[in-house]
């Protein structure tokens, strides 16, 4: 994920309050405006933009603990301009009549959740032992199996099964049953190579 050279060109107030604002929501926004747009660059630009408005309202961030909602809000709307604006283009008819429908808020809703587990979860394995970390990257992000990984990585197999076992027990202990579950939940299918992993973390 990129981070925006007009983001880092601002000038922050001393107690910090965009920087913790930015560092905290702008990957899980990027995952929601996505999941929306179905365009990484868009959703980044997206993103990117609606920080900068936001910045722009200072007043904004005295209410931090606001913050969260109006980011979600502004992103959305943001991304349902840009389908609309698809429509006007004839590019995209029925991603429209879809995200326009009366069912959106809920599935806006589902998104922010689904979002928020999947930056979770990128989180917790960054946060992994290295042996582990580099393991979990090639089998669940690079969808490599076992074998590749071990020739990758100069090991044997049965080392990377013990580092892939360590880590998903400590995302077991870290994420806990509830966000496992949620995220399963709220999944049309199984799709992703992250959605996989903490499915495989309930096995």
């Amino acid at each position: 994920m990129r981070k925006i050279s007009t983001i880092e060109s601002i000038n922050y107030p001393s107690d910090q309050t965009f920087r913790i604002a930015f560092d905290t929501y702008y990957p899980k926004l990027c995952f929601f405006a996505n999941k929306l747009l179905n365009d990484w660059d868009e959703a980044e630009d997206i993103v990117e933009e609606t920080f900068v408005k936001i910045w722009n309202k200072q007043s904004d961030f005295n209410r931090f603990k606001n913050i969260k909602a109006i980011l979600y809000i502004s992103v959305k709307n943001a991304c349902t301009d840009a389908i609309r604006k698809r429509q006007r283009n004839n590019q995209a008819k029925a991603s429209l009549k879809y995200y326009l429908a009366d069912e959106t808020e809920s599935f806006a809703l589902t998104e922010i959740i689904r979002a928020e587990i999947i930056a979770q979860m990128h989180r917790e394995l960054l946060n992994l032992p290295v042996e582990c970390r580099n393991v979990m990257h090639l089998l669940y992000e690079e969808g490599q199996s076992t074998k590749e990984a071990a020739e990758q990585l100069g090991l044997n197999v049965s080392t990377i099964r013990s580092h892939k076992a360590k880590g998903l027990q400590i995302l077991r202990k870290r994420l806990g049953i509830i966000s496992i579950l949620n995220y399963i939940l709220l999944s049309v299918s199984i799709e992703t190579s992250i959605a996989a992993l903490l499915f495989t973390t309930l096995l």
